[in-house]
């Protein structure tokens, strides 16, 4: 690319990206970036049969009985083998908490929570159990707060 090219692209750049930052400023510009990110991330659901490519972002909640955990997204159930605790090695770095026992919810799929019931953006209703709400309760005020 010769420096004409590369001053025609940064000049169209500078025209999009100036507007952006009066309307939302530059906490609005981190904030489109992390959640594109979060959007490209993708979470490997491998079972016996077969291997499915999920986006972090459709994740609403995993549950877990015996060793099956099941992978909640707003289209399907992704059945796979395994330990909550290991897939939250995986996915708490993409805001997803533990909620009880055998339970763990994406955090920014939470819309409201009712005494010990957390109510999902799809309707969705979970158990909280006592042990974690405080967890769950600290990100709520953490994200109120932004």
């Amino acid at each position: 690319m010769n420096w004409i090219e590369e001053l025609i692209i940064r000049e169209k750049t500078q025209d999009i990206l100036f507007p952006f930052l009066q309307k939302y400023g530059f906490g609005g510009l981190e904030k489109a970036l992390k959640e594109y990110d979060l959007a490209q991330q993708l979470y490997i659901c491998k079972t016996k049969l077969s291997t499915h490519r999920l986006r972090i972002d459709d994740i609403y909640y995993l549950d877990i009985r015996g060793h099956n955990i099941r992978i909640h997204t707003a289209d399907q159930v992704y059945v796979k083998y395994g330990t909550l605790s290991d897939e939250l090695k995986t996915l708490s770095s993409y805001g997803f908490l533990r909620c009880s026992r055998n339970c763990a919810v994406a955090v920014n799929k939470i819309k409201t929570i009712q005494q010990s019931q957390i109510v999902l953006s799809n309707n969705q209703q979970l158990y909280m159990s006592q042990k974690y709400s405080w967890q769950i309760l600290s990100w709520m005020m953490l994200a109120s707060k932004k």
